[in-house]
């Protein structure tokens, strides 16, 4: 599994409308993608759930490195790239991926962002990350989670599909982003 981000930062007066007029439009067309997991069409606007910007931000699990080369050729990918110019892709290594309980579609989503010391015990620390994966998935709201591990910067990412508003917030997270999610494909 990989798990994929990139994020657009876009202007504070940028009308967000167009953004989600795109979202209408194309997310369908990523329902049934092969190899893909899931993908989160995700924004941000100014000043709702903390936010600091207005951003386009989503977010994919692919089942397979193949499915990830297969969209950064694809015509959706350039197409992207020719509206909002070349994002930077963050990639990361899910260590844990679980759907939760709740069966309505997400409507909010989180990213928590935690940076790991140097010479951390990483067994230690992916332990402790299953068990705290089983206690989130388990609260009220939660449709899925995933934790994953970027080893170029040393960071932990946990990230959070919420049937509702995320219920609590993680006290180590260095950053925590929340988003508004427009439309959630799933893959085949």
């Amino acid at each position: 599994m990989l798990a994929m981000q990139y994020s657009i930062t876009l202007p504070r007066d940028y009308d967000m409308g167009i953004v989600r007029d795109r979202v209408a439009k194309r997310g369908p067309s990523f329902d049934g993608t092969p190899h893909l997991e899931f993908k989160a069409f995700l924004i941000s606007e100014v000043d709702m759930g903390g936010a600091r910007e207005n951003r386009y931000a989503p977010f994919y699990l692919w089942r397979s490195e193949v499915g990830t080369l297969d969209f950064l050729h694809d015509f959706r990918f350039a197409g992207l790239t020719q509206d909002f110019g070349w994002p930077s892709v963050h990639m990361w290594m899910p260590m844990a991926f679980r759907r939760g309980e709740a069966s309505d579609a997400p409507v909010t989503a989180t990213r928590e962002a935690i940076s790991i010391a140097p010479h951390s015990d990483l067994a230690a620390l992916r332990a402790a990350e299953m068990e705290r994966q089983e206690k989130a998935i388990a609260v009220p709201g939660v449709y899925a989670r995933v934790v994953a591990l970027d080893p170029r910067t040393w960071e932990l990412v946990r990230f959070t599909l919420w049937s509702g508003d995320p219920q609590s917030a993680i006290a180590d997270a260095a950053e925590t982003l929340q988003y508004e999610v427009l439309h959630l494909s799933l893959g085949e």
